[in-house]
Parts: C-alpha cells; sequence; structure tokens
C-alpha cells in the first residue's frame, strides 16, 4: 500500500540496526545525514533511537494503518470501487497484525 500523504514511499519496517524504522524507497533529505546508508540501517532511515521494538514496530506499520482508515473512510475519489465488508475487515486486521509485529 501506498498512500498520498507526503510520507515517504515504500513499504516502512525496522531496520537492521536497534531502534530503526526504515523503507526500501529514498527518503528526500539533507545531503551527507546519513539517511540513505542502507548498507548499515537495512534500508532507508525513517526514524532512529527508538527504545522500546513495540514503538517501533507501530511506526513502521503507521502507512498502511493511515492508508486503511482512509478506505474506511469511503475516500471514493482515491477507490472508486467499494470495499465490502469483509474486505475492510481483513485491511483492518492486516493493519493490527502489522503493529503488532505479527506480519
Amino acid at each position: 500500500m501506498n498512500t498520498k500523504t507526503g510520507l515517504t514511499k515504500g513499504t516502512w519496517r525496522i531496520g537492521k540496526q536497534a531502534g530503526t524504522v526504515v523503507s526500501d524507497k529514498k527518503v528526500i533529505t539533507l545531503s551527507d545525514t546519513g539517511h540513505d546508508d542502507i548498507d548499515y540501517y537495512g534500508g532507508y532511515l525513517i526514524a532512529e533511537s527508538i527504545a522500546r521494538k513495540e514503538d517501533a514496530k507501530l511506526i513502521a506499520a503507521a502507512p498502511i494503518m493511515l492508508e486503511t482508515l482512509q478506505i474506511i473512510n469511503g475516500d471514493i475519489d482515491r477507490y472508486p470501487n467499494p470495499y465490502t465488508a469483509l474486505e475492510k475487515k481483513k485491511l483492518i486486521e492486516q493493519a493490527i497484525n502489522r503493529a503488532l509485529g505479527e506480519e
């Protein structure tokens, strides 16, 4: 899923280094900040210094949770084919599982 809200594109996930969240898509930042050291972080850095792994999981799940809420809210302009209740439930469960790190 990709939101069109200005969030960094790509899938967000826990990085190789403790307390980091990374993306598979380049983050536009100032030069020489280290955010693009994909060998070290395991992806393009979104956030670091996150003390608890559970918090990092929640941050990594933010894009999918936002998009799920947009779908459920009935953003018809963005999603011309309305989702069925079962499809919405499945999206909700995926977002919850991602936030809990169970996906």
